[in-house]
This record gives C-alpha cells, sequence and structure tokens, in this order.
C-alpha cells in the first residue's frame, strides 16, 4: 500500500527520534522559560503596564 504525501511529511514533525536524554535536558528547560514568562507576566499586570512588542 502506498502512503501518501502527508502521511510521509507528518513523521518529519513527530517526536518519536527523540531520546531520553534529550528529553531530560528540554524538559527542564522549558518549565524554566514558562516560570520567567508567568512572572514577567504577573510583574507586568501588578505594575499596570501593557505586554509591548518588546516584551
Amino acid at each position: 500500500m502506498r502512503t501518501s504525501h502527508r502521511k510521509r511529511n507528518l513523521k518529519r514533525f513527530t517526536f518519536y527520534n527523540m531520546d531520553l536524554q534529550t528529553e531530560i535536558t528540554l524538559i527542564p528547560r522549558l518549565l524554566v522559560a514558562l516560570l520567567l514568562g508567568i512572572l514577567i507576566g504577573l510583574d507586568r499586570e501588578i505594575h499596570g503596564h501593557d505586554a509591548g512588542i518588546r516584551t
């Protein structure tokens, strides 16, 4: 059975090739980025500043 172009292209965007070491490294970095984003957003909200383009 032939695979469609869409199914072949979808394989490029899946994370099945990511090994455990990469995931262990990536997850804490994402959590730190999320935490910093929340803190910056809360600070700007408390002080009444808009989250501008440069933020």
